[in-house]
């Protein structure tokens, strides 16, 4: 899936997968190689993350139920928590480094594509 910056129509990554089942959710990127530039995970029904199990640090995009950014955590460390935000309906996993590099900014809509086609500026 592709995420893009609707504000900026820019692209932020262009292979994020969606986490499934609740499973998959807890367990988000623990066990996975680091991300590489363009990846990203996506936590449907989610409100906040840890880093516990992890080796590497990630950005942190937290998005309202339209895909608007609500809060943005740069750097968060392996073996740590992320902010819980309660009104968040979904949370984005990126590279170290995505959000400086791709300037999103609070309040920006990000879209979510499949083969070209919007699946949703909330997907879901």
């Amino acid at each position: 899936m592709w995420v893009v910056d609707l504000n900026q129509r820019k692209l932020i990554a262009d292979s994020v997968r969606e986490a499934g089942p609740i499973f998959e959710r807890m367990r988000g990127l623990i066990g996975h190689p680091n991300l590489k530039s363009g990846e990203g995970l996506l936590l449907p029904r989610c409100q906040g993350i840890h880093t516990f199990g992890m080796g590497y640090p990630i950005d942190v995009v937290y998005l309202d139920r339209e895909g608007h950014v609500i809060r943005l955590a740069s750097h968060l460390l392996p073996n740590s928590f992320g902010p819980v935000l309660f009104r968040a309906r979904f949370v984005l996993e990126l590279p170290e480094g995505t959000i400086e590099r791709s300037q999103i900014e609070l309040g920006d809509r990000l879209g979510f594509f499949k083969n070209q086609w919007l699946v949703s500026a909330a997907c879901g």
